[in-house]
């Protein structure tokens, strides 16, 4: 229950502001996350996807980007990796599966 309540948390704040609600530490709040986010993952089943969008999302005003696939039909996040090269991109098509290539 704990987990779950911090998850709710984690959804809502930092994860330095969920973890001074929680009364934990940093490392903590983030290790409940990393499990909540493995834990999804698993349940994930593979379906085709109609319509791909994707985004590069910089962090605040440096140079640091995130690549990231949705689901655009969903909203739904389907692959992040932190940088924004082609072949972070290549990566992620070469993983799908036979049938779900155009």
């Amino acid at each position: 229950m704990f987990q779950q309540l911090a998850i709710d948390i984690l959804n809502q704040c930092t994860i330095s502001g969920a973890a001074k609600i929680l009364r934990i530490s940093w490392d903590q709040a983030r290790h409940i996350m990393e499990l909540a986010v493995k834990r999804g993952l698993n349940r994930k089943t593979k379906e085709p996807i109609s319509y791909l969008e994707v985004d590069e999302k910089s962090v605040l005003k440096g140079h640091d980007y995130f690549t990231v696939v949705y689901n655009f039909d969903k909203g739904t996040v389907k692959y992040v990796v932190h940088d924004r090269k082609n072949d972070s991109l290549k990566a992620y098509f070469d993983n799908l599966s036979f049938e779900f290539k155009f």
